[in-house]
């Protein structure tokens, strides 16, 4: 779910979806992406895992949208470019899981130059992974 504790910058929550307003260009450099950040309860979660999205409207342009996941482990953030099949997958969740809440902390940033719509992402058990509850 979006968590309000965490970064949001040009953005804006709907029910189920975030739109995104980004005013960004390449020769700006990193100058107003839009991005939000979402928590994940990983109880019940014990191996791999998948942070699913998709787009109801995507961007203009692929190679924009990234996910960066917190590691805890090593205290940064680690950043995919959001692939098109929609899913990032994680080999093991332990060093993202958040100790003692069990909280995975996921942030989307978009670069593309008009408003794009997404579902919010969410996590998922990978073919290795499994949800108990």
């Amino acid at each position: 779910m979006m968590d309000g504790s965490l970064p949001v910058h040009m953005c804006s929550a709907g029910f189920g979806t975030a739109s995104f307003y980004p005013s960004w260009s390449v020769a700006d450099g990193l100058i107003d992406p839009s991005y939000c950040g979402y928590s994940f309860d990983l109880t019940g979660f014990d191996d791999a895992l998948n942070i699913a999205y998709s787009w109801e409207t995507p961007p203009a342009k692929s190679g924009l949208v990234y996910l960066g996941v917190g590691n805890f482990e090593k205290d940064a953030w680690e950043w995919y470019a959001a692939p098109q099949n929609g899913m990032v997958s994680l080999a093991e969740i332990a060093p993202y899981r958040s100790n003692p809440d069990n909280t995975m902390l996921v942030m989307v940033v978009c670069l593309a130059p008009r408003r794009s719509t997404s579902r919010h992402p969410h996590r998922q058990p990978s073919a290795r992974g499994a949800a108990h509850g």
